[in-house]
């Protein structure tokens, strides 16, 4: 197996890719997640101080990408 020492993953959005892709090859599909807490037992309180910053860059991303796509 193939280590790839991630410092982060994301797995819900591989459900909905998933999905769009059983309904066919026509449906496109675009992930924009920005990183809210740390991995750790301190995680809950990095959430609160993280999730206005990580929402205003997922929200920029997304302005940038909704006309392209």
């Amino acid at each position: 197996m193939r280590e790839f020492k991630a410092h982060a993953v994301e797995m819900e959005g591989g459900a909905v890719a998933q999905v769009a892709r059983r309904w066919g090859d026509d449906i496109p599909f675009v992930n924009v997640r920005c990183l809210s807490d740390l991995a750790g037992a301190e995680s809950h309180l990095d959430f609160r101080a993280f999730l206005p910053v990580a929402a205003r860059y997922a929200s920029q991303v997304a302005h940038r990408l909704a006309p392209v796509i």
